[in-house]
């Protein structure tokens, strides 16, 4: 469909109702009882989770300029994170062997968002020895034989791709696909585990996530891993999520022989870009709110950088499971690059990679639509940028750009 503009005349309907919320109520115990019933279980496995749940439905709700369709997309969310909670717990009862399933040593990319992390992913995942969730599989992870299995495909789609329908520009900063490798966050949120941190708000940064434990959500994220790999062919798991970096101690306690391949950048490229992804996906949920505060987000990562270099210096996780990469040389030569990672790591390179490799970038679209930003459209500057990270550049020894103004 080439002309989407009804999908906006959609999302401002709720002003003639006096509100979207008028529109799509959304209600924790209403939405628990419905996944009940539709799915005909009982059983969440246990109730830790019920605070965060019922916590991030009324913050939803506090949202005084909340769009229509917004609420649509999140209601189902919910929705569907409560149900697959319930389906997995019922495939655990059915197949309790689902536990025995090995993770072993999955390669995990993180970094700050917009440094790279996508395209590496893309690019690892051709090696036929590595295994990445799609995103069909993280909306639906557990098989039915009912018409549910029939429809993976087509939840994971709409979830996805209607949400780039709606806000074009997310297609532009982060392709989201069913048939594409998908995220981690969404692995944990959509069985009732951790939502993303609540990036614009001025606390300590410990303190900016949800009531559950980040070990909670990782021991969710390997009983998904543990539920997908009974299904299918054995193989080692590629993983990717910026938000792994919050937690990277965590993680390594879930899985102690993970290798981790950290990505860096210039911060004053990086960080606009960051905040403008998230300003994307504001705009599927509320009219925006210029009291949002940016600056907040921008130290909110640069305490996420320094917790890490602190953790890796202190041995709190294991330094040598982790291997740093540049942007700019990723960039520049990333078969180069991709072979220094496997070696680093003590993996086998597979000989076919680099035709591989080159194909994908060969064909892979160099423009996407229009993209633009900058740094002052969230009330910073370059060189405010440049002073928040100089600890993080200066420790990685990331190549900068040369600033316009001073």
């Amino acid at each position: 469909m080439s002309n989407l503009g009804f999908l906006k005349r959609l999302n401002y309907l709720g002003d003639a109702a006096g509100g979207a919320e008028n529109l799509i109520p959304i209600n924790a115990e209403s939405l628990i009882r419905q996944a009940q019933e539709d799915t005909s279980l009982s059983d969440f496995g246990d109730d830790y989770w019920k605070n965060s749940f019922y916590n991030d439905i009324s913050n939803f709700n506090s949202l005084k300029r909340s769009l229509t369709l917004g609420r649509l997309l999140k209601k189902t969310e919910f929705l569907l994170s409560l149900k697959n909670r319930l389906l997995l717990i019922a495939k655990l009862k059915q197949s309790p062997s689902i536990k025995n399933e090995s993770i072993k040593s999955p390669l995990i990319i993180t970094g700050l968002p917009r440094t790279g992390t996508t395209i590496l992913f893309a690019l690892l995942s051709l090696d036929k020895k590595n295994r990445a969730p799609l995103g069909y599989e993280i909306f639906s992870p557990v098989k039915s034989t009912d018409n549910l299995a029939q429809s993976r495909q087509n939840i994971g789609e709409c979830m996805l791709d209607l949400t780039m329908d709606i806000e074009p520009e997310i297609r532009q900063t982060h392709d989201n696909r069913a048939s594409l490798p998908a995220e981690c966050w969404m692995i944990a949120n959509n069985v009732l585990g951790n939502s993303l941190p609540d990036f614009y708000a001025e606390k300590p940064f410990s303190a900016h996530f949800s009531q559950l434990s980040s070990d909670y959500n990782y021991s969710w994220h390997k009983l998904v891993l543990q539920t997908l790999q009974h299904q299918t062919v054995k193989m080692k798991w590629l993983l990717k999520c910026p938000s792994h970096l919050f937690h990277l101690d965590s993680l390594f306690r879930c899985y102690p022989d993970a290798r981790v391949i950290h990505l860096h950048r210039d911060p004053t490229t990086s960080i606009p870009s960051l905040l403008n992804h998230l300003r994307c996906f504001e705009r599927l949920y509320e009219k925006l709110n210029g009291k949002k505060s940016y600056r907040n987000a921008m130290v909110f990562m640069s305490d996420c950088l320094e917790q890490v270099i602190r953790q890796r210096e202190n041995g709190v996780i294991p330094n040598n499971q982790i291997t740093d990469v540049l942007f700019d040389e990723l960039m520049k030569d990333p078969i180069a690059v991709i072979k220094s990672i496997y070696q680093q790591l003590n993996l086998d390179f597979n000989p076919d990679m680099p035709g591989k490799i080159k194909t994908y970038l060969d064909q892979r679209p160099r423009h996407k639509g229009k993209h633009t930003y900058a740094e002052t459209d969230f009330n910073l500057t370059d060189k405010d940028i440049r002073k928040q990270f100089k600890f993080y550049t200066e420790h990685y020894k990331i190549p900068l750009k040369k600033l316009l103004h001073g």
